[in-house]
């Protein structure tokens, strides 16, 4: 939707792996922002917002048990790493017997926090395009989390910080890497100039260029001397 790139193969998702999480996760982290909130989360007869004690609610929820949510996870992705860091010679024969070694060896074989997902119904490591990317979920909850506080720090959801958002990492898709357009948003707004800022700064330079120019060969010819070397483009009719 916000893509402009010059070839489509590069707009959109089409990203590496582990950054094409990112935009849909910053938009779930302030999905409970008052601002945002009040939006949609209505009560769909009266119309009334919804109760600051049932979001209270829902955000403890949010809260309850992520020592497991984020344990079972990284588990999972320790195991994708596990298959896909095998040579091709060193194919397991006994698949079970290597995903417990491989857990072990991990220090995550703890009975009471299995791993989301095991070797044998792993679709997205085998089957769903994150072969050895499973981990990009919780990176770009690392990723998305640092863009948040610069939102904050910068003023929260307003159109600039939102352009500034769009320009430099939404639009932009694949045509860049990933690490340098974060660091292109991060960066202070000052060192970013729009297509019209830049050319309007690129059209001031030549001119004060073709003044300084003018000016020098117009002395230079009162004082009957050649110039040292050509004037680019000398504006007509100031001599």
């Amino acid at each position: 939707m916000f893509s402009r790139v010059k070839y489509p193969r590069f707009s959109g998702t089409s990203v590496p792996r582990d950054f094409v999480e990112y935009p849909s996760q910053v938009n779930e982290m302030w999905a409970t922002w008052p601002e945002v909130l009040k939006n949609f989360a209505k009560h769909y007869q009266t119309g009334e917002p919804i109760p600051q004690a049932l979001l209270d609610k829902v955000e403890a929820a949010e809260k309850f048990n992520q020592g497991f949510k984020t344990t079972e996870y990284l588990t999972a992705a320790l195991l994708d790493q596990a298959w896909h860091q095998l040579n091709p010679s060193d194919i397991p024969k006994d698949a079970v017997a290597f995903e417990a070694d491989a857990l072990h060896k991990a220090g995550v074989d703890f009975p009471p926090v299995p791993p989301r997902y095991r070797s044998f119904y792993f679709s997205h490591a085998f089957a769903g395009g994150y072969s050895a990317g499973y981990y990009s979920y919780l990176w770009s909850e690392v990723l998305d989390a640092d863009s948040v506080e610069w939102i904050k720090e910068h003023g929260g959801l307003k159109r600039e910080n939102g352009d500034h958002f769009r320009e430099t990492l939404l639009s932009r898709g694949g045509s860049a890497d990933a690490l340098s357009l974060l660091q292109k948003f991060h960066r202070p707004r000052s060192l970013h100039r729009t297509a019209a800022q830049a050319a309007r700064l690129r059209s001031a330079t030549r001119l004060r260029r073709q003044r300084t120019e003018t000016a020098t060969a117009c002395r230079l010819k009162m004082e009957g001397r050649a110039p040292s070397r050509p004037v680019h483009r000398p504006l007509r009719g100031r001599c």
